[in-house]
């Protein structure tokens, strides 16, 4: 499972500051955008296999990419939130990244309509959302958390 395994990222186009990152974070960082790793890299059947569902589960939602608007909602030195959303709100992404982190929790501002969204099996409020935002958890360095809004219809 990799549990024990690092993914290694250079966070750069020169390999000068290297780093490890948690799987999420890589996948994460590949959405919205061509996929592409470089050098000759061998990675482990596990590493390989968690590859092959995300590019299936990018080609599904590629359309939604192509199609986005993108918001930067954070974006400091160490701390990125990007808001991805269809046209109509529908079906608004949200990717954080970090790189070093001291606090254990980031509160956003997400751009919603005023309406009822899903978020797993929690119902929401977007106007409640804008209003209060949406607070990420427990903070890990150089980790990546998604949260998909699906508007209620």
């Amino acid at each position: 499972d990799g549990a024990d395994d690092t993914v290694i990222s250079c966070n750069d186009g020169n390999w000068k500051s290297l780093s490890h990152v948690e799987k999420e974070y890589t996948f994460a960082f590949l959405t919205g955008g061509p996929i592409g790793y470089s050098c000759d890299l061998d990675f482990p059947e596990w590493y390989k296999d968690l590859t092959k569902k995300f590019i299936s589960d990018y080609k599904a939602d590629q359309e939604f990419y192509l199609n986005a608007s993108a918001r930067i909602l954070v974006n400091t030195e160490n701390q990125v939130v990007i808001e991805y959303a269809d046209k109509d709100y529908d079906r608004v992404v949200l990717h954080y990244f970090t790189k070093l982190v001291w606090q254990d929790e980031l509160t956003v501002f997400p751009v919603l309509s005023d309406c009822e969204y899903i978020l797993g099996n929690e119902k929401l409020s977007g106007k409640d959302l804008m209003k209060d935002g949406y607070t990420f958890g427990n903070l890990t360095d150089y980790s990546a958390k998604t949260v998909t809004f699906k508007k209620i219809k």
